[in-house]
């Protein structure tokens, strides 16, 4: 059985890692991630997840921080992000710091799935979240059932994620793939809260809307303020100075238009029994 597991912990990383390190190291640079839906929908998370003042949240696939700096500042809550890749949590560090945050946000290097390097107070959060996370992870149930392990009684488990706000052409498919990497593989709405539901969560909530891009970029300038114009700053020195970063810049500045339409947003939660 262990063997089994560590197996198929090895799998997962492999597909993470073919996208991740194509971009890791270029939000590590710019200082910067995105995700679907934004702000918004990181306010509908953390209002399906019942993030208050006090509450122990962990965010699994932190990227640079902005979130987590974001719901500990806003909410209250103090938050431990995890990111497998060392430059990103530097990063995120770096953040809570610049923010007088440190005592109520941490960052650990870690991933989704094992989440072991965090050891004996990995239990009992309030709850457990992800943006952009699942939709890289080929056993999406065995990742949400980690998550509801390390949950208390009463929490809850929730994530936003992008998903088919229609059945997929074989040409939508291929786009997807071209622009975010071929271990993206999305569900439809039903699909995403079913998996909640079959990790045994309850009161499983569902918010989908569809991709807004136009709106989605202004928000995300309101959010990160001066940071997001440093990361368009720099993410056009290393198009002029470094060729080999401009195919991972092409990924990280926006989806190819066939998508939209096609691809949604959402945010899941459930409560744990």
């Amino acid at each position: 059985m262990a063997a089994e597991e560590s197996a198929r912990l090895d799998r997962g990383r492999l597909y993470v890692t073919e996208i991740g390190d194509v971009l890791a190291d270029l939000q590590a640079e710019l200082d910067f991630t995105w995700h679907p839906g934004g702000r918004d929908a990181t306010d509908v998370l953390a209002a399906a997840c019942h993030i208050r003042p006090g509450a122990r949240v962990l965010e699994v696939g932190c990227g640079v921080g902005l979130t987590a700096c974001y719901l500990a500042r806003r909410y209250g809550c103090r938050i431990t992000g995890i990111d497998s890749r060392p430059r990103l949590i530097a990063r995120a560090r770096d953040r809570a710091a610049h923010l007088g945050l440190s005592d109520r946000a941490d960052f650990h290097v870690s991933d989704a799935l094992s989440l072991l390097s965090l050891g004996a107070d990995a239990v009992g959060y309030d709850a457990v979240i992800g943006e952009s996370v699942l939709a890289y992870l080929p056993d999406k149930a065995a990742v949400l059932r980690t998550w509801m392990d390390i949950t208390r009684p009463g929490g809850y488990v929730g994530f936003s994620d992008a998903t088919w706000l229609r059945p997929p052409t074989p040409a939508a498919l291929a786009l997807a793939a071209e622009a975010l990497g071929r271990s993206l593989a999305l569900l439809p709405p039903e699909g995403w809260a079913a998996l909640l539901r079959e990790a045994g969560m309850l009161e499983v909530t569902a918010y989908v809307r569809p991709l807004r891009a136009v709106g989605e970029a202004r928000q995300q300038l309101e959010h990160a303020g001066a940071g997001l114009l440093r990361a368009w700053s720099r993410a056009a020195a290393l198009w002029a100075g470094r060729p080999a970063d401009r195919q991972a810049i092409r990924h990280a500045l926006g989806l190819p238009r066939g998508l939209f339409g096609a691809w949604g947003y959402g945010v899941w939660a459930g409560r744990k029994p």
